[in-house]
């Protein structure tokens, strides 16, 4: 597992400590979980940056003031010197400091472009991110299927159409829908990237919320709440008024838009209820000026919302993913076994093929099940791919069975027709 080494002053530990919390111990080296105590401690960091594939520095006044900083840093100028460039990631946490005529700040630190983050729950997704970006570029196959992409060309065109409108009111969210395992994060993070509003492989911020959870839940998860303080936070929060809870929120999310990252919320019932009706404090949000045009927060919903909801509320578009053609079915299946360089007959895929149903995660199962374990054994047990698709198939069903025997009898109607999709 990639791991980060976090340089910085002993004036800024509790922030620091809070991001070494979020990493985890087995992605971070941070003093108080790693070094030894009564050993050298200059002999502790540099077996610590040795161990770690990305250095950050947390840059401050009071570390450029530290001696051990100051140390840290004519490391990371070895590591650069030595062609490790891509090891490096400062971080500047002080708003205080001018990067441009600071003098204790050396020359070819400077070309780095550093904007100001305070909030740790956004220091925490700039070092995953750039762990995720090393173990990219160390694993070629993992960064080329994170890249795999078919289909779905009539939902990006709505997307330009909605989006370049000559109207005065502007999109500011994206609810998409649909069921788990059909594509719905793959095909947002596409349309993000299509827009040139991200890189390449990156990740935004990912929010689980259902029906249980409130603007309190999204407030605290959106920080990636889990340290010490997670309990006390959470009493402020039960303690002020609802209007409250929404400005802070709105706060969260701005500090998330002035650092160029987006949050996904995967949603089952909390955003988008089981009613079809919008959170009261989502609308709030989405409604206020300071999103206009983009996209800070979107929804990946497994509930359709309401046609007359989306008719009057302009700020947001929505999309509903459904599963792949079979002419796109075939194209992903293809392109995935070729990437694993797997070697199939015609008749083989053929026969694999017949047993897909749409749904990306079921035809990435399938060629991971003949990577695994080869054609022969997965020609003989193609009832397991079968069953991986159709337990998608039995949610739906079982939520149309829930609405009443009429809605369940429209459905054993309609499976009769040869042109409605499974």
């Amino acid at each position: 597992m990639n791991r980060a080494f976090l340089s910085h002053s002993s004036k800024q530990k509790d922030l620091v400590r809070q991001v070494a919390n979020n990493l985890g111990k087995a992605s971070c080296v941070f003093d108080e979980f790693e070094f030894e105590s009564g050993m050298p401690i200059f002999d502790e960091i540099k077996i610590g940056i040795g161990q770690c594939d990305v250095f950050v520095l947390f840059l401050s006044d009071d570390a450029l003031n530290s001696e051990w900083v100051k140390t840290e840093i004519t490391e990371i100028k070895n590591l650069i010197e030595c062609g490790l460039e891509k090891r490096f990631y400062p971080i500047l946490i002080d708003k205080s400091l001018d990067i441009s005529t600071d003098k204790r700040i050396p020359t070819w630190l400077r070309k780095y472009l550093l904007k100001p983050i305070s909030e740790h729950f956004l220091i925490t997704k700039k070092i995953r991110q750039r762990l995720l970006e090393l173990r990219l570029e160390s694993n070629p196959i993992f960064k080329a299927k994170a890249s795999l992409f078919v289909g779905r060309q009539d939902l990006f065109d709505q997307i330009e159409t909605k989006i370049y409108s000559v109207t005065d009111i502007k999109p500011k969210s994206i609810i998409v829908s649909g069921f788990e395992g059909i594509g719905r994060r793959t095909f947002l993070k596409e349309a993000f990237l299509r827009e040139k509003r991200i890189k390449e492989y990156y990740t935004p911020i990912y929010i689980t919320l259902d029906t249980k959870d409130s603007i309190e839940d999204f407030i605290l998860k959106l920080q990636d709440s889990t340290g010490e303080n997670t309990s006390e936070y959470l009493e402020q929060l039960s303690q002020i008024e609802y209007s409250q809870k929404i400005e802070e929120a709105k706060r969260l999310l701005i500090a998330v838009k002035n650092s160029n990252e987006y949050v996904f919320i995967i949603d089952s019932g909390c955003v988008v209820k089981p009613s079809k009706q919008l959170a009261d404090w989502y609308q709030q949000i989405i409604n206020s000026d300071e999103f206009d045009n983009l996209f800070t927060l979107n929804i990946i919903s497994r509930f359709r919302p309401a046609n007359d909801l989306l008719r009057y509320n302009k700020d947001i578009i929505y999309f509903n993913v459904s599963n792949l053609s079979e002419k796109d079915t075939e194209k992903l299946f293809v392109k995935y076994y070729s990437l694993l360089k797997l070697d199939l007959k015609s008749e083989q895929a053929q026969e694999i093929l017949l047993v897909l149903n749409g749904i990306p995660s079921q035809v990435h199962y399938a060629v991971e099940r003949i990577k695994d374990f080869g054609i022969i054994e997965t020609l003989k047990k193609k009832e397991e791919i079968i069953d991986y698709g159709e337990t998608q198939v039995y949610y739906i069903i079982d939520s149309i069975r829930s609405k009443g025997k009429f809605a369940f009898d429209l459905l054993v109607l309609i499976s009769n027709f040869d042109f409605i999709s499974y």
